[in-house]
């Protein structure tokens, strides 16, 4: 499933969607031109074809100008899996997301996006449910996309051990929550900090509007404790 940047991720989970720069996009069922289209408008070798695409320097003004017009003429764009297999890297993010409707991993998402496009990077996003084979499914599908990094949000306990050989392969980073995997990086709410250095002045805002209203009396501050699950 298809889409650009700025649209969500419709359907049911399971489904992935690749957001991809438009130059990635499907255009149409007619052939595409190559670099030897390119390389015969220009009336240049494909391999100065091949240079001026990776935008090596050792090409002149001149070859560079004629290369490019070939190619906007044809509508020419690189093949992308091609350059990944000769520069060992796809330029691709692999996100898992076990909660598309939660309003705060489409915060999450919306920055990582905006980050990795600044480096030029495009981003791959599938949705599982709680399950922990969906979320090793998901995991493998990525691998096996070749992804440059994997961000994983809020993944299940369960995958301790494949998360850890994740890492082995490439950069992996858990949202909100821990583990102690090595070469995995966490970010995550300190909550306990937050907590604590928080309610004293919840308490304070509590005491000086009921004041504030002549309702002092009736002031009630009631000690208790949080809890939550894991997964809340």
């Amino acid at each position: 499933m298809f889409g650009l940047p700025d649209q969500p991720c419709a359907g049911r989970r399971g489904r992935t969607c690749v957001f991809l720069p438009p130059t990635f996009m499907p255009r149409s069922t007619a052939p595409r031109p190559t670099i030897v289209d390119v390389a015969v408008r220009a009336g240049v070798s494909k391999s100065l074809v091949s240079l001026v695409m990776r935008g090596a320097p050792a090409v002149s003004d001149e070859k560079r100008r004629l290369v490019l017009e070939a190619a906007e003429a044809l509508g020419y764009r690189p093949n992308a899996a091609a350059r990944s297999l000769v520069r060992r890297r796809t330029n691709l993010l692999g996100i898992v997301l076990s909660d598309l409707h939660n309003p705060f991993y489409a915060e999450v998402v919306d920055g990582i996006q905006a980050e990795a496009g600044s480096y030029d990077y495009g981003t791959i996003i599938t949705t599982v449910d709680r399950r922990a084979l969906a979320e090793r499914r998901a995991l493998d599908t990525m691998l096996e996309l070749r992804v440059d990094g994997l961000v994983l949000a809020s993944p299940m306990r369960e995958l301790d051990s494949v998360i850890a050989a994740a890492s082995s392969e490439v950069p992996v980073v858990l949202i909100a929550r821990h583990s102690n995997a090595p070469r995995v990086d966490t970010i995550r709410n300190d909550d306990s900090t937050g907590a604590g250095s928080g309610a004293p002045e919840r308490r304070d805002g509590y005491e000086q509007a009921m004041r504030a209203q002549g309702l002092e009396a009736r002031i009630r501050v009631v000690s208790g404790a949080y809890s939550r699950s894991e997964e809340g």
